[in-house]
């Protein structure tokens, strides 16, 4: 059978790949992963895409970080989907659908080869180790930055055929709406300079002629451009990836999320980094055991593993560079993929976790980049090859597949990660919130256990004290809340849970106190505001109960802070304000019964303002 050069053929494969791996999205649910953060317990981003919202977003740096656009994004999902997981998902699988899209666009800008550029945009597209991005809601960011540094390529090789302002600011625009999604961006100024190496041939004249065999590889005018002018090109670049680095290296200090050097040595940072990267090639090759969060294994990883990966990133580094004018394609895709990596490489520790999926989403497109050039050269067995790319495809959808029904739900989640990795407390701790979510308290204080036995944090004591209250062992409790904040003092989520503890056993006084120490720690902890009401009201407080559930109604309306508020009002003689509170009670919760019923009550005291029916 003839073999045809045309990418048609190839595309219908991978969009019948792609509905075949990404079918079973329609069934995941919000995970306990950061989606209560970013979506299912965020009144900011449920009230959708108010002036409000948008505002809020360029100021906030919730969740330790500043990503106004992709906050807006979740706005914009809630206003269109609600809380149906299905279109938030969805609206993923189509942003990452996109980026394949431009994917295409982009190698066949860089190469002319319609064919090799559909198969290996289908193997990005089909890939397990994008999965996490597009499944996770919590990673939005992940495909939306990565949909704008695909278009601020496209701009920029638009720009070098015909420079002129406007080209330039529009990509410029595309990159600033990049890093308001996510900072990882950044590396686009040092990508622009490695494709101006290569294919574009306006760094080095000896990659010239190689250059005009790309059918469709753009130059600037067939000359060599200085390289002053190219690095000044990049300046304005460099300057907006400076500035949101510092805003986001800001707000991840902020947030806590920043380890410190005396936790993560310097060694240990560089020998977690460069398992890591090797970690990444192998996954690349053999996607297995993929899982959400790998642990940080702290000094265990300074053996065997760290000078043996060293050896090989150095190997291949001084390989790229030697035969860097010879396959200059090779030179420039390892560099992508090295390049694109190091501000997640974890030399700056963020978060708790070695590596993860995520963090590969752009830098493998740089190592498909050097395996389409590959796969251009071998010419006389292009038909072969071909053949066995789609079988690649079809492989990677069933792979795919199966991670992505990995992400039905939080206990298909965190049991896959405490199956595939070892020592994950992550894990344990998250599937016990799970447990605990769905009423199975015996269950999730194993979980909360475990974490604590592998890693001893005060996140886990937080929620094993929090399951202990629910089950009335108060002694265990407030000895799980005490060992929290002995790990970490700065908890103002132990403070509150031990306030409310305090408050099942009727020590309202000894409650207050911890709730006002968590308000001291978090001045926009709603609900502490709340419970403190509650407290005052039992302490017969009235006056301060009404100011704490006024500024509780400050920050996040809830039917019941108004209904304790109209308790409150009534108290001290406010009947017509204890009214208008059951009023707004009302209109949040229609069917509150206590509500309704008191209204009715305040109404008959004072007949001219009888309740509606």
């Amino acid at each position: 059978m003839k073999f045809v050069e045309s990418p048609i053929p190839v595309i219908v494969l991978i969009s019948v790949c792609l509905l075949f791996a990404y079918w079973p999205i329609r069934t995941l649910e919000f995970v306990n992963y950061d989606d209560d953060r970013y979506v299912t317990n965020n009144p900011r981003v449920q009230s959708g895409l108010t002036w409000e919202n948008i505002t809020w977003a360029f100021s906030t740096m919730t969740v330790s970080n500043w990503h106004p656009v992709t906050w807006h994004s979740h706005m914009w999902d809630c206003e269109l989907f609600g809380l149906n997981p299905l279109g938030h998902h969805l609206m993923s699988l189509a942003i990452h659908l996109s980026n394949g899209i431009l994917v295409f666009l982009v190698f066949r800008r860089f190469t002319g080869n319609g064919l090799g550029s559909a198969t290996f945009a289908g193997v990005f597209l089909l890939h397990p180790l994008s999965v996490e991005s597009v499944a996770w809601i919590s990673e939005r960011k992940n495909v939306l930055c990565t949909l704008f540094w695909l278009l601020s390529i496209l701009a920029y090789l638009r720009y070098v055929k015909k420079p002129c302002w406007s080209r330039y600011l529009l990509l410029c625009l595309f990159f600033v709406l990049g890093l308001l999604t996510k900072p990882m961006v950044v590396t686009l100024p040092f990508v622009l300079l490695l494709l101006d190496y290569w294919p574009l041939g306006r760094i080095d004249i000896a990659h010239k002629k190689q250059s005009r065999g790309s059918k469709d590889l753009i130059l600037s005018g067939g000359n060599v451009i200085p390289l002053g002018q190219i690095i000044g090109e990049k300046i304005p670049l460099l300057l907006l990836a400076v500035t949101s680095g510092l805003i986001t290296l800001a707000a991840q200090k902020a947030g806590t999320a920043v380890v410190s050097i005396q936790e993560f040595q310097l060694k240990t940072r560089l020998a977690n980094a460069a398992v890591a990267y090797v970690t990444y090639l192998f996954k690349i090759i053999w996607p297995s055991t993929l899982a959400v969060p790998y642990p940080h294994p702290g000094d265990s990883i300074l053996g065997w593993q760290f000078p043996a990966s060293g050896l090989l990133i150095l190997s291949i580094t001084t390989l790229a560079f030697w035969q860097g004018r010879k396959f200059p394609s090779f030179l420039v895709s390892w560099l992508w993929f090295a390049g694109t990596l190091i501000p997640v490489s974890g030399l700056i520790q963020v978060g708790e976790q070695a590596m993860a999926d995520r963090y590969v989403y752009i830098p493998l497109i740089g190592i498909l980049l050097v395996a389409l050039t590959g796969f251009e050269k071998l010419t006389r067995y292009r038909q072969n090859i071909s053949y066995l790319l789609c079988a690649v495809l079809i492989f990677l959808a069933f792979l795919t597949r199966r991670q992505v029904s990995v992400w039905r739900d939080s206990f298909s989640l965190f049991q896959h990660a405490v199956a595939v990795t070892k020592r994950n407390y992550i894990a344990h701790n998250n599937l016990g919130l799970a447990y605990d979510a769905a009423g199975m308290v015996n269950e999730a204080i194993l979980e909360f256990a475990k974490s604590i036995e592998t890693v001893p944090t005060a996140g886990s004591y937080n929620n094993l004290g929090l399951a202990f209250a629910k089950k009335k062992m108060f002694p265990q409790s407030e000895a799980c809340y005490e060992r929290a904040l002995s790990l970490n003092a700065n908890q103002a989520e132990v403070q509150y849970n031990w306030g409310l503890a305090l408050q099942l056993q009727g020590k309202y006084k000894e409650s207050i106190e911890h709730l006002r120490q968590a308000l001291l720690l978090r001045p926009s902890l709603s609900e502490a505001y709340a419970q403190m009401g509650v407290a005052l009201i039992a302490e017969k407080r009235f006056f301060e109960a009404i100011e704490s559930l006024r500024s509780a109604l400050a920050l996040r309306k809830e039917p019941f802070s108004y209904f304790n508020l109209a308790i409150a009002q009534t108290m001290v003689g406010n009947l017509a304000g204890g009214r208008e509170s059951c009023r707004e009670a009302l209109k949040l919760k229609p069917d509150f019964k206590e509500a309704r019923d008191k209204l009715k009550l305040l109404s008959e005291i004072s007949p001219k303002d009888s309740v509606s029916r």
